[in-house]
């Protein structure tokens, strides 16, 4: 939260990487909560929630899978944080350098 200004995140959008981080348990199993979910946890529209995600996709933050079917259940979107976790190592990397 510290780089949120650094980074030219929206309160919308720090709140939805808060709701992803929320679901991401281990390295390289990406979370996968849907957008309905997480708009309903922070009162917002789906397609708000949705417009943060493109927004966050654009920034390099994070990468939206294809869908993909669970066995025996809906078809899921893994949410990619790669590109925040890149992004959040160069960002204390420059901080311990200071």
């Amino acid at each position: 939260m510290r780089s949120q200004k650094r980074l030219q995140l929206s309160p919308t959008e720090l709140t939805v990487l808060i709701n992803l981080l929320v679901h991401w348990w281990w390295e390289g199993d990406w979370p996968c909560p849907s957008l309905s979910a997480i708009s309903h946890r922070m009162g917002i529209s789906r397609r708000t929630a949705e417009r943060a995600v493109v927004s966050l996709e654009k920034k390099g933050l994070l990468h939206r899978g294809k869908g993909e079917i669970r066995k025996g259940g809906p078809i899921v979107t893994r949410f990619d944080l790669s590109g925040l976790v890149a992004t959040l190592s160069d960002l204390a990397q420059q901080r311990a350098a200071t």
